[in-house]
């Protein structure tokens, strides 16, 4: 006697879980409101295009994500950092490891607190402030090798 049912192989049954399944693994797709963005905005443009429709732009009150790019002071940013439901990418007073006459200063400070825990850092002057050290320095390590970055530069 033969069932009313349809005769479905294994490979079949197989192949839709198989789909079920990448369905579930599909990226988020994700909306960005970017109008904000400032000096990142053509960047962003940029990643959102490449994401192959994963990502995409889209207005403020429709987007999943508000992404702002600035330069807020310490003090706003703790606001931020206290609100919730925000994610921010950096932390009050780390902005002085990003200015280069910051950190010499800094460095200089722990070499000479401690300068067996900071042996790896190289011997850095502040020009044109340290000008004679240097000038010193590299008569002495006529074979020592120098990188210069120009104040307010990159």
């Amino acid at each position: 006697m033969q069932s009313d049912e349809p005769i479905v192989s294994e490979e079949v049954k197989v192949v839709e879980e198989l789909k079920q399944v990448k369905q579930k693994l599909e990226p988020c797709r994700w909306t960005f409101d970017i109008s904000e963005a400032s000096s990142a905005k053509l960047l962003m443009e940029e990643v959102l295009k490449d994401s192959n429709g994963k990502w995409r732009s889209a207005p403020r009150e429709k987007a999943d994500v508000r992404y702002v790019w600035c330069n807020a002071d310490d003090a706003d940013l703790i606001k931020v950092m206290k609100a919730k439901n925000r994610l921010i990418s950096r932390y009050p007073g780390i902005k002085g490891l990003s200015h280069k006459d910051q950190f010499t200063r800094y460095m200089k400070i722990c070499l000479k607190n401690k300068p067996e825990a900071y042996s790896f850092v190289p011997p850095q002057f502040e020009f044109p402030k340290e000008r004679d050290a240097l000038a010193a320095y590299m008569k002495n390590h006529k074979n020592a090798c120098f990188i210069g970055k120009p104040q307010g530069g990159s």
